[in-house]
């Protein structure tokens, strides 16, 4: 595996500091290890504020993979002939995230 397993969780600034991580000026996203690793930090100061949804959709993303991987598997098993445009997005989603 050449990621980070997760899950994976994000913190505010103020909830990283609480943790003595930091400091950062916007949201970070950790593992769900006892040493809790820092993944990232997300950039805030964009227009719109949406450094919390970014955050959300990074530290959701080992869950993501995971579901995709499990509903390629199942798609293949139960629809031998599934070449589907949404299943060959979701093949080359799961390529994209694994490297």
């Amino acid at each position: 595996m050449s990621y980070t397993p997760g899950p994976w969780h994000w913190w505010t600034p103020e909830q990283a500091a609480a943790a003595d991580f930091g400091p950062y000026n916007g949201p970070v996203v950790v593992t769900d290890e006892a040493d809790q690793w820092i993944i990232c930090e997300v950039a805030s100061g964009i227009e719109g504020d949406p450094e919390h949804a970014n955050a959300r959709l990074i530290a959701a993303a080992p869950d993501l993979l995971n579901a995709l991987e499990q509903m390629v598997a199942n798609a293949e098993v139960l629809e031998r002939n599934l070449a589907s445009f949404a299943l060959v997005r979701a093949r080359a989603a799961i390529a994209r995230a694994k490297g």
